[in-house]
């Protein structure tokens, strides 16, 4: 009850906060492993980045299963350094033979 000598008080501005993501659930291994490569390509938004490091920060097993992805895209780059220089080592004959007719037949 306000009376004269109470007066309500003023109103009070609204207050601006910033997300409090440490209540927010953690997204889920699946779903990093489903933006693995979007992670690693640079993307994902900003705040989809944070998610995705966030989780990292509390996930040791996705932590090594993306560090396991990126040592994988690093040999097989390495292994195909120059797709169109000839195989080295003994490559069988056979196999020779068999790379030249299938190529001849989708020509």
């Amino acid at each position: 009850m306000t009376s004269p000598q109470n007066p309500p008080p003023p109103p009070q501005p609204p207050r601006i906060t910033t997300p409090d993501t440490s209540r927010r659930p953690y997204i889920t291994c699946r779903e990093v492993l489903d933006f693995v490569m979007a992670y690693l390509d640079g993307e994902l938004t900003p705040e989809q980045k944070h998610e995705f490091e966030r989780h990292l920060a509390v996930c040791p097993s996705c932590v090594n299963y993306l560090e396991t992805y990126k040592a994988t895209v690093r040999l097989g780059k390495q292994a195909m350094h120059d797709p169109d220089e000839p195989a080295t080592g003994n490559v069988p004959e056979g196999l020779i033979k068999a790379i030249r007719e299938a190529r001849r037949h989708q020509a």
